[in-house]
């Protein structure tokens, strides 16, 4: 359904995402973390070594295809975020480690 086309889509976000992230703005930045923390929230993503992901509340099918793809959007944003924890601004330093906190609580690596 919807779901599934807007994670199909979510690799076009990636670049603008990024963008967001490396403004000067606090808000702009607290808004986009926000925005990432409440996806990684929602997604859960359980990733195996093999790189298989796992959930069950979805079918079978579509599990392996949803999560791979968010799994690597938030990977391709994570050195940015990252980035944010070096920044000057106490603002945007709180932010980058609520969304790396969100990120790691709903993520699982054995």
């Amino acid at each position: 359904g919807q779901l599934q086309e807007f994670v199909c889509r979510l690799r076009y976000l990636a670049g603008p995402v990024q963008c967001c992230l490396m403004d000067v703005r606090t808000q702009v930045v607290r808004e986009c973390c926000v925005t990432l923390a409440y996806l990684a929230q929602e997604m859960k993503c359980e990733v195996r070594h093999c790189g298989a992901v796992i959930n069950s509340s979805l079918p079978t099918d579509n599990r392996m295809r949803r999560f791979v793809k968010v799994d690597r959007f938030i990977l391709y944003l994570l050195p940015s975020i990252l980035l944010l924890l070096q920044h000057k601004s106490k603002f945007i330093i709180n932010s980058g480690v609520v969304c790396i906190r969100f990120i790691l609580h709903n993520s699982y690596s054995p």
